[in-house]
């Protein structure tokens, strides 16, 4: 099977889309693609909510997308994001004029199948070429139409991008049950006890500093702490909706003063965002590595009501609203200690709260194994990659 290097502008036009002016922009008429309306897994949102003159569009023939075009993020507030997100043209997106922000790559036909430049266009390597070639903040059609790709006849092309879809498929119904999975704690915290801040099944309500046995925030000062290796620091982004998000953690080489015992978390504590995105809340569970948190962090000491049952109440939708509610009431922003305390919660029978964390338990479990089956499904999909676009010479 014969296999050439070309630059993509052999294969494929490469050039960017067209921005309306404000002037040129309608609420109806023919449709505009918008960064905002591909979301990160790249896939169309579903809708548009900017328009132009049909004339307009009409004017524009080259800059309406086709179906087959790969489309690429080539602007950005930080260099960083340029090439970030891409999207290959199909379905309702067809037909719009894609805006300026996109840079579109559009296979020569019998040179080089729509799917195959897609793939490339995803491989590491190629999105490592794409940000090498970044200049301030844009990406220049100039400079991509020069990059080399390997090219098989189109006929294994076909064949390799046959391959790669199906493995991408499997990484969006992977991604698909993950998302799935997690509307079904929400849903079944409505369904036991109801909205708890209405209350409409009547539990007894008491203010959450009747609870509270204890009450901290983290402090700032850690950063000549930081090590490769040691206690566990957690930050805002380390606590999510009721769960601990433990993928993303700094170290740290704790100090052995009281400000370092004051700020160690301890199993049972339920930790709360008080600074920035206020309403995220986890439970410590048993057999926590020793932690420490960050001064955007309070943790809540108590022992009468379940802790994953609590910090699940605080992170719901309906806490997150009236933690909003405090916010915005008050002189400065986020939440204090006594916002903390005279916050009402509701406390339905141990036994309940009990059961329910016994729920929120075998779901983590089933989450885990739905995380392991997008990993191996990521594995398979960037394995294929490689062997379609690595060159071998």
């Amino acid at each position: 099977m014969s296999t050439r290097t070309v630059q993509l502008e052999e294969v494929a036009k490469v050039f960017n889309g067209k921005t309306p002016s404000k002037a040129e922009q309608r609420h109806s008429g023919h449709p505009v693609l918008k960064i905002k309306d591909v979301d990160e897994t790249g896939q169309f949102v579903g809708r548009f909510d900017s328009f132009v003159d049909p004339n307009f569009a009409a004017n524009l023939p080259g800059k309406t997308i086709r179906a087959g075009d790969t489309l690429i993020l080539n602007a950005a507030h930080n260099a960083v994001y340029v090439a970030s997100k891409s999207f290959f043209a199909h379905g309702a997106a067809v037909g719009a004029l894609a805006t300026g922000e996109w840079l579109l790559l559009r296979p020569i036909a019998k040179q080089a199948d729509a799917r195959f430049i897609f793939y490339w266009s995803q491989y590491s390597e190629t999105r490592k070429k794409l940000g090498g070639l970044v200049k301030g903040i844009h990406l220049y059609p100039k400079d991509v139409a020069e990059l080399p790709i390997l090219l098989p006849e189109l006929s294994e092309q076909k064949r390799i991008a046959v391959q790669l879809e199906q493995a991408d498929r499997l990484r969006g119904t992977r991604r698909h049950a993950l998302e799935l999975s997690d509307t079904f704690l929400p849903a079944v915290f409505r369904e036991l006890f109801g909205d708890p801040i209405k209350n409409d099944k009547g539990w007894h309500v008491a203010a959450l500093g009747d609870y509270i046995d204890f009450l901290t925030s983290g402090s700032r000062g850690w950063a000549p702490y930081y090590a490769e290796q040691g206690d566990v620091f957690i930050r805002i982004q380390n606590v999510g909706r009721g769960r601990m998000l433990l993928d993303d953690l700094t170290y740290v080489a704790a100090p052995r003063n009281a400000e370092a015992t004051r700020t160690l978390v301890k199993s049972g504590d339920v930790l709360l965002s008080i600074t920035a995105d206020l309403g995220r809340s986890a439970a410590i569970p048993d057999g926590f590595p020793p932690a420490y948190v960050n001064q955007h962090l309070a943790i809540i000491r108590q022992t009468e009501l379940n802790p994953v049952f609590l910090a699940t109440l605080l992170s719901c939708d309906a806490a997150q609203a009236k933690w909003g509610t405090i916010d915005r009431s008050a002189v400065k922003s986020g939440l204090n200690f006594d916002d903390i305390r005279g916050f009402h919660v509701i406390a339905p029978p141990m036994s309940s709260q009990q059961h329910f964390a016994e729920l929120v338990a075998r779901h983590e479990r089933l989450k885990a194994g739905q995380l392991e089956a997008l990993r191996q499904a990521d594995h398979m999909f960037q394995t294929l990659l490689y062997r379609a676009f690595e060159s071998k010479g």
